[in-house]
Formats: C-alpha cells, structure tokens, sequence
C-alpha cells in the first residue's frame, strides 16, 4: 500500500509545476474556515518536529497559465539535499521523500526497486522522538544513494548509445538525439529512448516492394528461385 501511494504522488508532481512558499509568508485573506485550521495544524506539526529536529511548514501552489492555486500544506523536515515531508493522521506520524521526481531517467518503478534495496523502512511512529525521526531520515538517505546510482547507470548506458549513434548518418533524428532512423539497402533501424525512464527501445522494419522478387532480393537470393 506505501509503495501504491508513493506512485500516485510521484506521477501527480510530475505532472505539475508546483510552488512552496512558507507558511508565515502566505497571504491568507482569500481562506476560508477550513484551510486556516489546515494551516494551523500544519504550523503546530512543524513546531512539534522543531522540538528534535529543524523543521519548517509550507504551502504548496501549482502553478496554471501564470496564476497559483493552493494545493495543500506540507511540513518537511529540513535537510540539505532531500526533501522529507511528514503527515500527522491524528494517531501516526507518516513520513514521505519526492526528491526524486526531477531526476533524469528515474521512475516510480525504479524507486520501488530501490526500497526494496534500502530494506525494510522505520516503525510508522505515534509519538515523536529524536531517535524516530533521525531513524527515517537515514533510511531515505540511504535510499537516494541506490536511486542515484540507478539514475547514473541508466544516463551512462543512454551516454554511450547516442554516441555510437553519433558515427552513423541519420535519414531522420530528434534535435535532443531522443529518437532517429536509419535507412539503407531498403531497410530501416529505428530507436526511442524514453525521456522519463531511459529505456532504449530499437525495431528494424523493411521499406522495399511487398512482394517475393524483393524479398529473394533483400536476403541476396535474387535469381535463384
């Protein structure tokens, strides 16, 4: 069920372009009832965390055709490099990381993969200590260390395929080099390299006449039936 829910929240904020400002800079004239009390939950759990460990809440806007729509609020754990938010259900503290939705030829499946690397995650706690909350940030430090290196695998492999497609003359090719053809001798090679995960897919497709004569003739077996 986490890793479902992981998903859906990797391929929402791919999806968008999102905005996070600070709670206390945030004008909120505009809100109603509901979302002041949602902002002062989010204040207190960000407070609550700042017993043991800095923390800071936000909201967070997506971003539409130059307006800003509040979305919802999102208390993070502060840390140099790793975006670690945490959620408050009124029994447990839940705790997340989406620092890597932006990173070149990842995907959600590969971070699945990477979980399961990292081992088995942190009791889910329904009290806050130093212990708990350093306890999920280690396991999502260590965590980005295999998603990086994945990442660094896969630009590595896609790296040295466009180079050897470099050596080659193109009949057709993406100006990011993504995607191209090659014709010759009446066939046709073709590539498409994922932008979102970096698979390589490749066909090879015939371009002659349809019929026997230029079958015979595209295997080199022209006048011998």
């Amino acid at each position: 069920m986490f890793n479902s829910i992981f998903r859906r929240i990797f391929e929402f904020l791919k999806q968008k372009t999102m905005q996070k400002i600070p709670t206390n800079q945030i004008d909120t004239s505009n809100f109603n009832k509901y979302k002041m009390e949602e902002l002062a939950k989010a204040n207190k759990l960000a407070a609550d965390i700042s017993q043991f460990v800095p923390a800071s809440a936000y909201g967070v806007f997506s971003i539409s055709e130059g307006s800003s729509y509040f979305e919802y609020f999102q208390v993070t754990v502060d840390h140099p490099y790793l975006s670690i938010w945490v959620r408050f259900d009124g029994k447990k503290y839940y705790f997340y990381c989406e620092s890597w939705n932006r990173i070149k030829f990842m995907d959600s499946y590969a971070i699945g993969a990477a979980r399961q690397l990292t081992g088995e995650a942190p009791v889910t706690p329904g009290v806050l200590n130093f212990k708990k909350i350093t306890a999920w940030v280690a396991y999502y430090e260590m965590m980005d260390g295999y998603i990086k290196a994945e990442a660094a695998k896969r630009a590595e492999i896609v790296d040295a395929f466009i180079t050897r497609m470099d050596r080659v003359p193109h009949s057709f090719r993406k100006d990011n080099k993504m995607a191209g053809n090659i014709e010759a001798n009446k066939m046709r090679y073709s590539y498409k390299i994922d932008e979102q995960n970096g698979y390589i897919s490749e066909s090879v497709s015939y371009t002659g006449s349809n019929n026997f004569d230029a079958f015979l003739e595209s295997i080199l077996w022209q006048g011998r039936y």
